[in-house]
């Protein structure tokens, strides 16, 4: 049973990545075509991914002192760049905030925000 799994996964495998079988040394049957490449758009579309990136954040130096370890100084950075995070400051604002809280220990704080 343990082989016929391993076999049958091995099958599987094979098939997902697209590997065709080779011809039989006698050559009796004949060679598979290549396949032929992608169409255009899906050559495009790859390239995008390929190309795609997130954006710079919007608070560098809050995010560079978070990293640092001073979820406290980068919290204080943050509220003297935004004025206020009440809930009338940029989502991006808001989540950052709620984040340094849950770093430095205000778990209530950080719910708070997040709901």
């Amino acid at each position: 049973m343990a082989r016929l799994l391993s076999y049958v996964s091995g099958v599987i495998v094979v098939a997902a990545l697209g590997v065709r079988p080779q011809e039989p040394i006698g050559g009796r049957t004949p060679a598979l075509a290549p396949r032929p490449p992608p169409p255009a758009a899906a050559q495009r579309s790859q390239t995008a991914v390929d190309d795609a990136r997130l954006p710079d954040p919007l608070y560098p130096n809050v995010i560079a002192l978070w990293e640092g370890g001073k979820p406290g100084a980068a919290l204080n950075a943050l509220e003297r760049q935004v004025g206020s995070t009440d809930g009338n400051a940029p989502v991006e604002a808001i989540i950052l905030q709620a984040r340094l809280r849950a770093a430095a220990g205000e778990y209530d704080r950080s719910a708070d925000l997040w709901d």
